[in-house]
């Protein structure tokens, strides 16, 4: 990123690489790179993003990781890609009101996402504008190598959603204005609107074991009520 955007270190401010265009920096704690766009316009002065639009955009972020990455076996899912709006700070957003869309990369395996343990987002997400400027990227990089090792049998949706109410799942995402961090124990009763299937290592074990990745919206023992993302594995692990 410093190479392609022309970025020098900050003599102010340790883990900041400044340019003309963007700024990078880098968070040790976490281990992300955040690189942002200067001098953004505000949401209001931005174009929406139009239905024909977005593959155009999504082979933008494909071609700035390909530029950026060259030596990183990343893959784009196009499938993930979100709707936002804003500059500095992101909301969701439909597509009709959408400035930005963020499309997701990382490894995959038999086509399917590899994410890092609990880890709630992709190793990188490339923020591209309806003008087609890459206005932001976040990564928490990681590589790993996959080989085929035992054999499981899969679990169905409905059957992973059993093991959700017998609590064998994680919370790793979650909003909500009263709870700040909801837990799956309180969990009395949901909804779930999607549900989608990704790998992730487990880092203890180095295991790549597959998840069924549900999204929805929960309610807790105290009534409070958020949305939240949950995985719990697809296949039988004690079998």
């Amino acid at each position: 990123l410093v190479q392609e955007y022309k970025l020098s270190p900050s003599p102010h401010v340790e883990g900041m690489w400044i340019g003309e265009t963007h700024t990078l920096t880098f968070d040790q704690t976490t281990g992300e790179y955040r690189l942002v766009q200067r001098l953004t316009p505000p949401p209001e002065k931005r174009r929406t993003i139009t239905p024909n639009l977005t593959p155009r955009l999504i082979a933008i972020a494909e071609t700035k990781v390909t530029e950026a990455f060259p030596n990183i076996d990343f893959v784009s899912f196009p499938q993930k890609t979100s709707f936002l709006t804003g500059g500095a700070h992101f909301d969701e957003a439909t597509m009709e009101t959408a400035t930005h869309i963020s499309v997701p990369f990382g490894q995959s395996f038999y086509d399917i996402p590899v994410l890092l343990a609990f880890e709630p987002e992709f190793p990188l997400r490339v923020f591209v504008d309806s003008e087609g400027d890459v206005t932001t990227i976040i990564a928490r990089p990681f590589t790993a190598s996959f080989k085929e090792s035992t054999q499981h049998f899969s679990l169905s949706a409905q059957e992973a959603i059993k093991q959700i109410e017998l609590g064998n799942a994680s919370i790793i995402d979650s909003f909500s204005e009263s709870t700040f961090t909801p837990t799956l124990d309180k969990v009395v009763r949901g909804e779930f609107s999607s549900v989608t299937l990704e790998y992730r290592i487990d880092p203890t074990t180095n295991l790549l074991i597959p998840y069924y990745y549900f999204v929805g919206t929960l309610v807790n023992s105290e009534n409070d009520i958020f949305s939240a993302s949950v995985i719990t594995p697809a296949v039988r692990l004690s079998e």
